[in-house]
């Protein structure tokens, strides 16, 4: 395989000289990427993430908001996130290897100076003419290039590899991104499901607290018996305890949300009320199979093993490039005025010496003990070893896909469901509670009715709770979570 290097070194050389000129324009303390292998960046994790833009993508340093919205829940957790850093790290450091290998097209210039004071004395016994004494100041310099011009291609496979590397390292930080993304907004759902759910326990409590007062009166009246009184006050109780344990519960998962964000477990927040609203979403109205083959070609993971398998080709490359000669252009020029000396008993005079010589150099591998054979079979193992690992990725995003699919179409169903039987209850409710202070109930019927009543709100709480998070995953399993994705569901 034929490489065209030296047109690439040509190029390579132009950059380096545009980049030197820039320097003594910007100065130093401008990025030093000369190669253009370093493309600029996201400035945080969180600005990486899709919709970023204009939608809080900024690391937020302030306290949080009041009430808090979602996207600067997720903001602030993507930026706080260690694997989300490390990850973010992983992909500058690729990036950085990149421009490591982009220099092998330049040459290697090495140079070296010397500068000292010199003493130096002789002394022979019964000879005293022969002795000799020397003071001077030494300098002397190397000056020595090399530039490797044709080598079968094994740069490009090695600058190669390491660019697929940098895509892979880019989609493993994307997926970590989404990772991070579904899981801040899915414990930004269930704190405001707990808090809805508290506050469903708390009107459950207001609600017995009525039917005890009405039983309390009736019994006063002489038109109830004990018993009314006894059962609406144990129903009260029962709501108490249940009210108790919904504030433990969203206190438990207002926590978890303060410590995704990077803040203490009793950090102050507030989050608005959980919205009522749900939109039909569009992609229930494509087909499974479309999605997941879109998912296959949008999906971090899937790229991120396309890279790492293209990285492996380039690695068999390069080990089968080990097998050819390589060429090089070598000089050195140095230089020294150290004092010589012309003979014995004479004093070191004055000197000047020169060495130069540049040349063209063929480095031929002729045997390494079979090295390089392994090297390649090694090479091609991990070829064969990525091939499956894209196949494993692209079955896991169908299977997600799938799942994701599923689910959510059942959710979509259970929100009418759950708003029908919200519904009836409360006026099964309304309609027991007057027929009993009329007189005409019993309080079975209204505890019964109470009961269902709870149950519906705690059910309605529950889908909203399921739907909202079930359309992220669905979006997360298609790889096209974003701030996008979060910020129109929000009053």
């Amino acid at each position: 395989m034929i490489d065209c290097s030296r047109c690439r070194s040509g190029r390579h050389v132009l950059r380096l000289f545009a980049a030197i000129a820039q320097l003594s324009v910007t100065g130093v303390a401008a990025a030093f990427d000369p190669l253009g292998a370093m493309p600029g960046g996201p400035a945080t994790p969180a600005a990486r993430a899709p919709g970023a833009a204009g939608a809080l993508g900024d690391c937020p340093t302030r306290p949080p908001t009041a009430p808090l919205p979602i996207a600067e829940a997720v903001s602030r957790s993507l930026c706080q996130n260690p694997e989300t850093r490390e990850a973010w790290a992983a992909v500058k450091l690729r990036a950085a290897a990149v421009g490591a290998y982009e220099s092998g097209y330049l040459p290697n210039l090495l140079g070296a100076w010397q500068d000292q004071r010199e003493y130096s004395s002789t002394k022979i016994q019964g000879l005293p003419e022969q002795n000799t004494s020397n003071r001077a100041w030494i300098f002397a310099g190397n000056l020595a290039l090399g530039w490797l011009l044709y080598d079968f291609g094994h740069r490009e496979a090695t600058i190669d590899q390491a660019r697929q590397l940098y895509i892979a390292e880019q989609a493993s930080l994307d997926e970590n991104l989404q990772e991070t993304f579904l899981q801040s907004a899915t414990d930004y759902y269930a704190a405001q499901a707990g808090y809805a759910a508290f506050d469903s326990a708390s009107q459950v409590e207001a609600t017995a607290q009525q039917s005890r007062d009405a039983a309390k009166s009736r019994v006063g009246s002489g038109v109830a018996s004990i018993s009314d009184q006894l059962q609406a006050e144990t129903a009260l109780a029962q709501a108490k305890l249940n009210q108790s344990k919904a504030h433990a519960e969203y206190q438990i998962e207002l926590g978890v949300l303060a410590l995704d964000m990077g803040l203490e477990p009793d950090a102050a927040l507030t989050l608005p009320a959980t919205s009522e609203t749900a939109a039909h979403p569009e992609e229930l109205e494509q087909s499974a199979h479309r999605l997941i083959e879109q998912a296959k070609h949008s999906r971090p993971i899937v790229a991120e093993a396309e890279a790492e398998l293209a990285a492996a080709r380039s690695n068999e490359r390069m080990a089968r490039s080990q097998d050819y000669p390589s060429i090089s252009l070598n000089g050195k020029t140095t230089w020294s005025d150290q004092p010589t000396i012309p003979g014995l008993g004479i004093n070191p005079v004055p000197a000047a010496d020169r060495d130069s010589y540049i040349g063209i150099q063929v480095r031929v591998p002729l045997f390494d003990g079979f090295a390089r054979r392994y090297q390649i079979e090694q090479a091609k193992a991990q070829t064969e070893y990525q091939q499956s690992a894209l196949i494993v990725a692209q079955r896991r995003v169908a299977r997600e896909v799938w799942s994701s699919y599923q689910s959510l179409h059942e959710y979509n169903e259970n929100l009418s469901d759950s708003k029908a039987l919200l519904d009836s209850a409360e006026q099964a409710f309304e309609a027991a509670r007057q027929r009993y202070t009329g007189g005409a109930g019993n309080m079975l019927e209204l505890l019964s009715a109470q009961a269902a009543l709870a149950n519906a709100r705690f059910q309605r709480i529950q889908a909203l709770a399921h739907w909202y998070t079930a359309q992220l995953q669905l979006a997360a399993s298609l790889g096209e979570l974003g701030f996008g994705s979060i910020v129109s569901e929000r009053p």
